[in-house]
């Protein structure tokens, strides 16, 4: 996995701009800031699979 730097209107990057590396993680959502938005319970289970995978890596190297 590699890290690439990301800007987007969201808490995180702001404290990532201070040093605080926060990474983005996708919500599964479809249709943002519509009345059409929905996110599928197996899009959220993907986004915890992805979150553990990220923790086990990130543990692994110190």
């Amino acid at each position: 996995m590699k890290a690439i730097p990301m800007r987007g209107s969201y808490d995180g990057a702001v404290l990532s701009h201070k040093g605080l590396s926060c990474p983005k993680i996708f919500t599964g959502a479809h249709s943002f800031h519509s009345i059409y938005e929905y996110l599928p319970v197996k899009s959220l289970k993907a986004v915890c699979s992805v979150v553990v995978e990220v923790i086990k890596i990130t543990a692994e190297r110190g």
